[in-house]
């Protein structure tokens, strides 16, 4: 049966019988969903089975044969067996090359040990020739990126599992700048569901914990030891050169990095150019706020953006904005490929105080 949904599948692997010979595929564009899946097969197999024995095998050299050879064999050591193939979409692809092979392969499939549990990671789309060989029973969860409008709904459904409470900030930062996909959310809220335990038990804290706040979220996607990016960001986009001379003295690589830098500088001047357009055009704030795809922040939030917004406007002209595009496009280009990283910040420093701290030339 194909699954869609990581929870469903959750439920359908709780009812799985384990004493039977069964397989599991995880496929489509969403890997990062295999260690979180990982870690539940695991703790059930120690739950119910206890010890068993495991074996993984990669798209290394001669892995396919490796796996056929083992499919076929009689535990030793212990009467349990969980098989992990990572990268399968390149190990299948000698054994569904000819007629013969993919024959081979089905004969193994149909006449597995028992007590056996398989379990494929296949990045992309699974021929259908493969999942008619695969050994039922087949739970199949086949990923997909999140579509925008199933953003939010994704979002609050995770959470909710993990027994999180996030301020109205803090889900807002985290719906715009987290990947859209279920296994980059599920590793990013369990780091937050560890951090959240750790300062409920620092605080001595009873209940369901502290609320998630914004702060909270930046550290987790964005850890630094040294200077804090968001006030980096806020200050050359408010024209606070005391306060970016300031994060510039704090920046400690390799921990701190300047690409994330780039990569929200970019955004902000994206901002700023679909509300300079907007402007123009005479948009009222509610058509604004559809433009720039805000009308789902709440109220508070949206209003700090658009006071924001109307300031940046004033001050980061298209010619401006013309001049930090070709920055970024500089700055990423010497960064990928000659510039050492321990002279990065120096040129970094360099270009953006004329750029941000002078008018557009």
């Amino acid at each position: 049966m194909i699954y869609k949904d990581l929870y469903t599948f959750k439920s359908s692997f709780s009812k799985m019988e384990l004493n039977k010979t069964g397989t599991i595929l995880l496929s489509g564009s969403d890997m990062n969903l295999a260690d979180p899946i990982l870690h539940i097969i695991k703790k059930r197999l120690a739950k119910e089975i206890g010890s068993y024995e495991s074996i993984v095998f990669t798209a290394e050299a001669q892995e396919d044969i490796r796996f056929q050879k083992e499919i076929s064999n009689i535990p030793i050591f212990s009467s349990y067996r969980f098989l992990l193939v990572r990268q399968a979409d390149e190990i299948f692809k000698n054994l569904l090359r000819t007629d013969s092979t993919r024959e081979e392969f089905a004969n193994q499939m149909k006449n597995l040990p028992d007590q056996t549990l398989l379990m494929f990671l296949y990045s992309g789309r699974v021929p259908s020739r493969l999942l008619k060989i695969l050994q039922e029973p087949l739970l199949h969860y086949d990923t997909r990126s999140i579509y925008p409008n199933q953003m939010s709904s994704s979002l609050q459904k995770a959470i909710q599992a993990r027994k999180l409470t996030l301020s109205k900030e803090a889900f807002s930062f985290l719906q715009e700048n987290v990947k859209p996909e279920l296994g980059s959310i599920e590793q990013l809220l369990s780091k937050l569901q560890f951090a959240n335990e750790s300062k409920r038990k620092e605080s001595k804290q009873e209940g369901k914990g502290n609320i998630v706040e914004l702060e909270d979220i930046q550290n987790t996607m964005f850890p630094s030891s040294g200077w804090n990016i968001f006030t980096l960001i806020d200050s050359l986009f408010a024209g606070d050169k005391n306060q970016v001379i300031q994060e510039y003295g704090k920046f400690t690589p390799p921990s701190d990095n300047l690409f994330a830098v780039l990569k929200i500088i970019l955004k902000h001047v994206n901002e700023i150019r679909m509300a300079s357009i907007a402007y123009s055009q005479n948009m009222n704030n509610t058509e604004m706020l559809r433009f720039l795809g805000l009308e789902t922040r709440p109220p508070i939030i949206q209003k700090k953006i658009l006071q924001r917004l109307q300031s940046e406007v004033n001050r980061f002209d298209p010619p401006k904005q013309t001049q930090i595009y070709n920055f970024l496009i500089e700055m990423h280009r010497l960064f990928r490929s000659e510039v050492p990283l321990e002279r990065q910040l120096l040129i970094f420093q360099e270009r953006t105080l004329p750029i941000f701290f002078s008018k557009a030339s």
